[in-house]
């Protein structure tokens, strides 16, 4: 229960201030219910038309996390 309770803070946090997440909707006991997102998980895109600025702007989101004091549970 802790951890959906953490997570839909932590995105709810992260919607908040416009950070490109799902918008949560909901949390429950054991689950988070969230916005669904007409995309792919980065993992199965082989093709990167500009790996430079996909580069970019991930660190940009990383230094916005740092900015606001948030520690991402994957790094």
């Amino acid at each position: 229960r802790l951890a959906a309770q953490k997570e839909w803070a932590f995105m709810k946090i992260l919607y908040e201030h416009q950070f490109p997440v799902p918008r949560p909707i909901d949390h429950a006991r054991h689950c988070v219910l969230m916005e669904a997102i007409d995309a792919y998980p980065l993992r199965q895109i082989t093709d990167i038309p500009s790996p430079g600025k996909l580069y970019s702007t991930l660190m940009d989101i990383i230094v916005r996390f740092t900015r606001a004091g948030l520690i991402h549970g994957d790094y």
